[in-house]
């Protein structure tokens, strides 16, 4: 399931050569291996096919012919399937020629290596006829990708109005966020907004202006910032698809939204040294590629994270059990998620940390709460299935019984985390006053059950309603600052480099697809999105940035100035998923 492009698309005159006329190179170093593949491209039509055992072979046969296709086994004696890679990219009559890699793993990071390195594609073994018939079509359509990325970035290089362009992308953002939060806007955000215009009035008494505080504290523990949605979607055009998928995400009722449209480990085996200074600074960016790390490297690097802000010493956590409660967390991240895996909590994880350090979060926050904000995005999603809240709920799993269909998965995070932690072997708060311990429980579990995405808007409008009031001496006001930058790292994807957003953005429709597999299997509705046979990875990326990550990160670059980067990254990926949907409509 790693091919990293959908399966259908007709190529009819996108290229000089036909698809089975192909010139196709296979190097594999297993002799059954490369006679199954061999039988397998005839069997779909594929006249031209050479065979060798060796990366050698396959360079000097590549030096002297033209093809068109190169099929690499990934591990291979002497020379790997990275070497020949790079070997061939490194070649300048071999800017045609499309390359594939296929190897029996199904490690991630092999996965988004090759894809770095300049792969056009990666297949599991063994490779499936239809993904062979279909061999063409999905290199036509990964190239056309790369031809506009690159496209955009010369253009982004010559251009002498870079700087008019994003002063009109600012313009259109302003827009865009008049327009949600317009849209979002409820009674009780319009009262908090007098109230506080209130409080601002000089002639009032210390006991009045007290007596409205205490009002406005009120209202913010209370649920009544859930947003009016229905009316942002009746006032602007928005079509069913994405419609039925953000009433889904919000915790609505996606068949009423149906109805009305028919109607209408062991430490020793890490190297735990200190990282050097440049690995460590970059650790602070807001562009670091968690891809480009093994999960060894990154369970080192947690610890580095922590050391850096010299928590573990502060209080007295034990070095090793520390160590130990990072593995045994790594451990029950499940590595067959496409989305939801270790690689994941980091990423979150790391994103918070910059926040914090080249954001300038950390001058808002005390130490106590750094950790619990570190340690709360470390375990966000352990133990995460890879099915989302809506599928449990449907089907009565055992944990929407056990939680009462409210915050299902997040509160099962939080309870495998503590479950953890109270294992004598992993308890790194073994050495905290009961006092602290349970400052530090509630603030982690908080920050944990904010990652629900049904309570987006709500916490959204929360921090914002306190954004041009924020107190740091207000412990309330603090906490809406953890929950705000553990939500917006949860989705910060779409803001990074478009290379890593968009590896993301396959993996998390992937995982997607599984679940849809899973329903159609049972016969349940397929979710939106989520049928493996309709695709719509675009439309997907520009609606979860419009409605979620582009509004979270305006009011996070309000508030932290320095991480504004983010979100001009974001604008631009967003600009870069428009391209491509439309050359594909084009097609």
């Amino acid at each position: 399931f790693f091919s990293y492009m959908a399966s259908s698309s007709s190529t009819e005159g996108l290229s000089d050569v036909l698809q089975y006329d192909m010139n196709i190179i296979l190097v594999d170093d297993e002799p059954i291996a490369r006679k199954v593949l061999t039988r397998s491209l005839q069997k779909c039509g594929y006249k031209n096919v050479t065979c060798v055992g060796t990366a050698k072979q396959a360079l000097e046969l590549i030096r002297e012919n033209n093809y068109n296709v190169a099929l690499c086994d990934v591990l291979m004696p002497e020379m790997d399937g990275h070497q020949l890679l790079q070997a061939i990219r490194a070649m300048p009559h071999t800017s045609e020629l499309s390359v594939i890699m296929i190897s029996a793993t199904e490690d991630l990071s092999t996965v988004y290596k090759c894809l770095q390195d300049g792969a056009d594609d990666y297949l599991v073994k063994p490779v499936k006829l239809n993904q062979l018939r279909n061999l063409w079509s999905n290199i036509w359509k990964k190239k056309k990708e790369r031809a506009i990325r690159e496209q955009l970035q010369r253009e982004k290089t010559k251009s002498d109005t870079l700087g008019q362009e994003l002063q009109n992308l600012q313009g259109q953002l302003s827009d865009l966020n008049s327009k949600i939060g317009q849209a979002v806007d409820t009674p009780i955000t319009a009262i908090t907004r007098t109230i506080l215009d209130l409080q601002n009035q000089a002639n009032l008494t210390d006991e009045v202006r007290g007596v409205l505080g205490q009002v406005l504290h009120t209202l913010a523990g209370s649920d009544l910032y859930k947003p009016a949605f229905n009316k942002m979607l009746e006032n602007q055009s928005v079509d069913k698809l994405t419609k039925t998928w953000l009433i889904s995400e919000l915790g609505g009722n996606a068949a009423a939204v149906q109805e009305e449209e028919e109607d209408n480990d062991d430490i020793g085996q890490l190297y735990w040294a200190p990282k050097g200074k440049e690995e460590c600074s970059e650790l602070q960016t807001f562009e670091y590629d968690v891809w480009s790390k093994s999960e060894d490297d990154l369970v080192v690097l947690l610890n580095q994270m922590f050391d850096e802000f010299g928590l573990l010493e502060m209080f007295k956590v034990d070095l090793a059990t520390f160590k130990k409660f990072l593995l045994k967390v790594r451990s029950q991240y499940i590595s067959k998620n496409p989305y939801h895996n270790f690689y994941h909590g980091f990423d979150v994880t790391q994103t918070v940390y910059s926040f914090l350090t080249t954001g300038q979060g950390a001058k808002f926050l005390n130490s106590i709460e750094i950790f619990g904000l570190l340690i709360a995005s470390l375990c966000h999603d352990v133990g995460h299935f890879g099915l989302n809240n809506l599928y449990l709920m449907t089907t009565g799993h055992e944990l929407a019984i056990r939680y009462n269909d409210q915050s299902v998965l997040e509160n099962y995070h939080c309870s495998l985390t503590f479950t953890i932690l109270n294992d004598p072997e992993y308890n790194i708060f073994k050495n905290l006053d009961r006092s602290t311990y349970t400052s530090l429980r509630k603030l982690i579990v908080g920050c944990i059950l904010a990652t629900d995405l049904s309570k987006h808007m709500e916490f959204h409008n929360k921090f914002q309603s306190i954004l041009d009031n924020f107190q740091k001496d207000n412990a309330d006001h603090r906490t809406l600052l953890m929950q705000l930058l553990i939500k917006t790292a949860d989705i910060s994807n779409p803001a990074k480099p478009f290379p890593i957003a968009r590896y993301w953005a396959d993996m998390v429709q992937e995982e997607f697809f599984i679940q849809g597999d899973r329903e159609r299997k049972e016969e349940l509705p397929i979710s939106t999105f989520m049928d493996r046979e309709n695709p719509n990875l675009c439309q997907l990326q520009t609606g979860f940035a419009d409605y979620f990550v582009i509004p979270i990160y305006t009011v996070l670059s309000k508030f932290l100035p320095e991480t504004k980067p983010c979100l001009e990254t974001l604008l631009t990926n967003r600009k870069t998923w428009d391209n491509i949907a439309n050359s594909a409509d084009t097609q």
